[in-house]
């Protein structure tokens, strides 16, 4: 099965791409590599790659240290860092220098600033949901029209749409980061409950499985929580849970270059009110932030996205599965992750080499990488979720926003008070379009 494109206007801003054999997608020309291909194949060359280069040197800001990627690697020896893996391999073929300058994470864009009023832009920097359309409207990365082919959208599978505004591209996607859930095995046994992973390989992961879970296993005594059902990040739970059925905080068309509110969107208010009804009240089955991890390193967690599967270890069996599928989703298996690539900053010297090094990183990734993540999680597991022909993974651009962490905590506010939805949207709705006419009004 070949990685599908935008789902359709009825999904608005959910956008889709399928996962297929062997990873997700294959480039053009390339035929896909065997599940079991070794970890140590040699990386072709990718499609519409020069043979040489003008400037073979380029600059990258990243949020991993080269020192933090070894310390990692040597405790996972099947960890994947594309960007560290391609380094060595650009110097090689082309004679240059690839700089990577680690900054933190929450750093980056104040970087890349600082960098460009010196007249020093680096040549490539990581976008994602939150930042790509503030950054592409601010003039900060470069349109990059003149140097990418439709080979460059091909690994994925992801239309030029997604990484574009009205029909400009302004990023090269790399694979979609997974957002999968880790699961308690024993606790949810101990209740006689079926695993999430056997009810999402028969199409039956649904949101009314997902709250038998949660309410079965989260017990209080005296008021105090024992175990729970599941854990999260607010805003990232929230957002994952209305992407899984097919609605979004912010619904976006690049192609037509508009936003819009999500509470406007039936299908938010109906995921809204189908979380009140296991994640708020007085003894609510949802631990949001840090104090899930607690929880689930004792085992008196259910179920938890915050935790990477196959990375660490546990005394009790654990299992892992995607987002459940809920009522509205125009999907048969949905898959949630998260949109990311690389973006050319403005004023960088060597936009040419940055396409180059993303062609040889995007071609590292599915021939070495993606059978190095089925190392780690599994085989088994590795096809549940990119082999099988009925998922589709969805994901939405619906933070970009500059109060969207203040918007998702007033909803977890409101849902704990058993607030019914329409009723948040009433009165979060004029705020929520305030913040998106200030960042997409006029664009």
């Amino acid at each position: 099965m070949k990685l599908k494109k935008i789902i359709g206007a009825a999904v608005a801003a959910a956008l889709a791409v399928g996962c297929t054999g062997g990873g997700q997608g294959a480039p053009p020309d390339t035929a896909a590599p065997e599940s079991n291909s070794s970890p140590e194949s040699q990386t072709s060359s990718a499609p519409g790659s020069p043979v040489t280069l003008a400037d073979p040197n380029i600059s990258v800001i990243y949020w991993r240290s080269e020192r933090s990627y070894l310390t990692e690697k040597a405790r996972q020896p099947n960890l994947f860092d594309a960007v560290w893996e391609t380094k060595p391999l650009f110097e090689e073929r082309y004679g240059g220098k690839v700089n990577i300058e680690y900054v933190e994470w929450n750093g980056m864009l104040a970087r890349m600033v600082e960098l460009q009023s010196a007249g020093a832009a680096p040549d490539l920097i990581e976008v994602y949901d939150r930042v790509m359309h503030n950054m592409i409207f601010q003039g900060a990365v470069m349109p990059l029209t003149d140097y990418v082919t439709d080979a460059d959208f091909g690994f994925w599978d992801v239309d030029r749409d997604l990484f574009s505004w009205k029909g400009v591209p302004y990023a090269i996607p790399w694979k979609p980061y997974l957002t999968a859930l880790m699961f308690n095995r024993d606790l949810i046994d101990l209740y006689g409950l079926e695993m999430p992973d056997e009810l999402y390989k028969r199409g039956e992961w649904t949101f009314d499985k997902f709250r038998e879970i949660v309410l079965a296993t989260t017990r209080y005594v005296d008021g105090e929580a024992s175990t729970l059902g599941f854990g999260s990040w607010v805003g990232d739970g929230m957002s994952r849970f209305l992407v899984a059925n097919g609605s979004a905080f912010i619904d976006v068309d690049t192609a037509a270059g508009t936003a819009s509110s999500g509470f406007d969107n039936q299908r938010l208010i109906n995921t809204l009110d189908w979380m009140r009804s296991w994640g708020g009240g007085a003894m609510p089955g949802w631990v949001t932030d840090a104090d899930m991890f607690g929880y689930f390193d004792n085992g008196g967690l259910a179920l938890i996205d915050g935790k990477e599967y196959g990375t660490g270890e546990y005394p009790f069996e654990v299992g892992m599965v995607p987002y459940p599928k809920g009522p509205d989703s125009p999907v048969e298996k949905p898959v949630v992750v998260m949109p990311q690539g690389m973006a050319v900053p403005a004023g960088a010297k060597n936009p040419e080499g940055a396409v180059e090094f993303m062609r040889m990183l995007n071609q590292l990734w599915y021939e070495k990488g993606n059978s190095m993540e089925a190392a780690i999680i599994g085989q088994d597991y590795y096809d549940m979720i990119y082999n099988d022909p009925g998922s589709k993974c969805v994901y939405a651009f619906d933070k970009a926003v500059s109060n969207i962490d203040q918007v998702t905590g007033t909803i977890k506010n409101y849902l704990g008070d058993e607030v019914p939805a329409s009723t948040i949207a009433e009165t979060l709705n004029p705020e929520l379009k305030a913040a998106i006419e200030l960042v997409y009004g006029g664009q």
